[in-house]
């Protein structure tokens, strides 16, 4: 399944004909779903399908495809927003809303295969790898990512990104060599605060345990702002 961005009459998610996976806003929000086939490189397991950010699939529909598109199924979730791209691997769809809460759906069918509630609003993207799902929740002075078993919903870690007053991620996680990098903001600081202090840093965590390997800070000591709001992207070399 590939994922594009769509925009919609009450911002439903969805996930569109030919295995084509596509996305707005949604209040309350909503999953929807069509796909007449998959197609070959399905899996879309992290915000920008790889490494460079290119939220490119080969194996995607081309643009003569569209017409074709019809809706297969919907999911519906009364606690908040989806303003994440849907993750796809392994025949599950991953998401997480606003409200907290995290949800894995069978891809052919929509059904829920499991769901679990996070301390934090979820404003990004998932990402698959290691057989674990791990979501960035913001957690409004601690934001974290989670890592849960992608199949049974169970925790297997969880690591605060950073503790400073007002700070919190829109940022998805990333995978590098199995481990997850993901950025730090502070729009809660930013917007609430008239005397912000927090800074905007990157993180990089041990995918498989969550202990963090760096965290390197965007802005020097007494300074503020920073704020690192985008996914991030790599050159190997």
């Amino acid at each position: 399944m590939s994922i594009v961005p769509k925009a919609l009459p009450f911002g439903l998610w969805v996930a569109v004909g030919l295995g084509a996976l596509t996305g707005a806003w949604s209040s309350p929000g909503a999953l929807e779903a069509s796909a007449s086939t998959t197609t070959p490189g399905s899996d879309w397991t992290v915000y920008g399908a790889d490494l460079s950010n290119t939220r490119s699939n080969a194996g995607g529909p081309t643009p003569q495809a569209v017409g074709q598109l019809h809706v297969a199924w919907q999911f519906s979730a009364s606690t908040r927003r989806f303003t994440g791209t849907p993750i796809v691997a392994g025949g599950i769809v991953f998401a997480g809303n606003g409200g907290g809460t995290i949800f894995a759906l069978a891809e052919a069918s929509g059904k829920l295969l499991w769901h679990r509630s996070v301390n934090g609003a979820v404003n990004s993207s998932a990402a698959v790898a290691n057989g674990l799902v791990y979501f960035a929740v913001s957690k409004v002075g601690a934001p974290y990512v989670v890592a849960f078993n992608a199949t049974t919903g169970t925790t297997v870690w969880q690591t605060a990104l950073t503790t400073q007053q007002g700070s919190d991620t829109y940022a998805s996680p990333q995978v590098i060599n199995g481990d997850i990098v993901v950025g730090t903001s502070a729009s809660f600081d930013e917007t609430k605060s008239s005397t912000p202090t927090a800074r905007g840093s990157v993180v990089r965590l041990n995918g498989t345990t969550g202990a963090v390997e760096w965290r390197t800070m965007t802005v020097a000591p007494g300074a503020t702002g920073g704020g690192v709001w985008c996914t991030a992207a790599f050159d190997l070399q």
